[in-house]
């Protein structure tokens, strides 16, 4: 007797009537993907056989499902049990170290910092000039003779040559960080900066300055502007006019934490060279309008969490930028309000913004009519 198998396609219309034989019968079988929650759930199969129900057991109560993004913005423990993803926007400064100078000679002296720090902070300069005799000589009752004037002039010279220049010992690093005073007008004005080769964290947390320009500095030196006005909680408007920043290349968090910030003006200052301007305006989070003019954008590649957390931004007015570089835009906009008008330059910058981003919504300055 021949053996016949055959697979059921409709259980309820099997004919057997001509069939003859050992006939092996196999039912459909239902397939099923299940995903574990914190829920007991139970399945029965709907158009099979193949078996009765699938119980799965929920996820037991001490096992975590982490969701949702955590933004840690200061130092100190923080809990990231049940979050997806910790996303840390600390500035950590750098590792300053404070120096201490004897100076007895004349000649040049090379300051640097010690291993295990970042920079130079600050340096104390003493100088151990040699004793003035002049006056003593000078209390003679009778003239002073040719070798006794010879001997005052070289204790005079030798005074001066002692004496360090400001320009030869011109610090370094300078920072106004903290200060909880209304103005800067005296300090700007006196500012020397051509020895300077960092801005960083210069104006960071000054709380009370509402705005701030700085015009015509030597700035030839300056490398890094990072944080330069970080947490200026107050400040509204900066203008940075007839700098020369050719050397800089991180801006990044440069304007975070201005609350209010409205207007920023790069005015005959070249940012052609800057390529990473990530968190630029991070945390800007009561700022409504937010105009920014001058600022070279065409080599730009990293514009990440940019304008990220902007909570209250309802204008950003970028008309001249450019963003046929950029790579990494990722969370530019996130958390900015939706229907966020950006205004851009043309069509291309508009298209390249509304194909990236849902939640804002790009015009064209003609559209804008601003």
């Amino acid at each position: 007797m021949n053996e016949i198998n055959f697979e059921i396609q409709d259980i309820k219309k099997i004919d057997l009537s001509m069939d003859v034989g050992v006939k092996e019968i196999y039912p459909p079988i239902e397939n099923l993907e299940v995903t574990p929650t914190k829920e007991k759930q139970t399945f029965t199969h709907e158009n099979s056989y193949g078996y009765d129900e699938v119980v799965v057991d929920p996820i037991p109560d001490e096992y975590i499902i982490p969701d949702g993004t955590l933004d840690v913005n200061a130092n100190g423990d923080v809990d990231v049990t049940m979050f997806r993803m910790a996303r840390v926007g600390v500035y950590t400064p750098p590792n300053l170290q404070d120096k201490e100078l004897t100076i007895n000679e004349n000649g040049t002296q090379n300051i640097t910092y010690d291993e295990g720090y970042d920079g130079l902070n600050q340096v104390s300069v003493t100088v151990n000039a040699i004793e003035d005799l002049t006056e003593e000589l000078n209390t003679y009752d009778t003239e002073l003779t040719e070798q006794e004037t010879k001997i005052a002039n070289v204790i005079e010279l030798l005074q001066t040559k002692a004496t360090p220049t400001a320009e030869k010992y011109a610090p370094r690093w300078i920072r106004f960080s903290n200060y909880k005073g209304t103005d800067l007008d005296y300090e700007l004005s006196n500012l020397d900066t051509k020895n300077m080769t960092s801005f960083v964290s210069l104006f960071s947390s000054c709380s009370n300055i509402t705005s701030i320009v700085l015009d015509g500095y030597e700035t030839s030196n300056v490398t890094s502007m990072q944080n330069m006005f970080s947490n200026c909680f107050s400040i509204k408007n900066i203008e940075l006019n007839n700098l020369d920043i050719s050397n800089v290349t991180d801006v990044t968090y440069m304007f975070y934490g201005c609350n209010v910030l409205n207007t920023v003006v790069f005015n005959n200052v070249d940012t052609s060279k800057i390529i990473d301007i990530q968190y630029m305006f991070y945390y800007c989070e009561k700022t409504t309008s937010l105009v920014i003019r001058g600022l070279n954008t065409s080599n730009v590649t990293n514009m990440k969490y940019m304008f990220s957390n902007c909570k209250a931004l309802q204008l950003l007015d970028i008309r001249e930028f450019d963003f046929n570089k950029v790579t990494d835009y990722s969370s530019m906009f996130n958390g900015v309000p939706s229907g966020c008008v950006v205004v851009v330059k043309d069509n291309t910058a508009k298209t390249w913004i509304k194909n990236k981003f849902s939640n804002v919504t790009p015009k064209t300055v003609e559209e804008y009519g601003g």
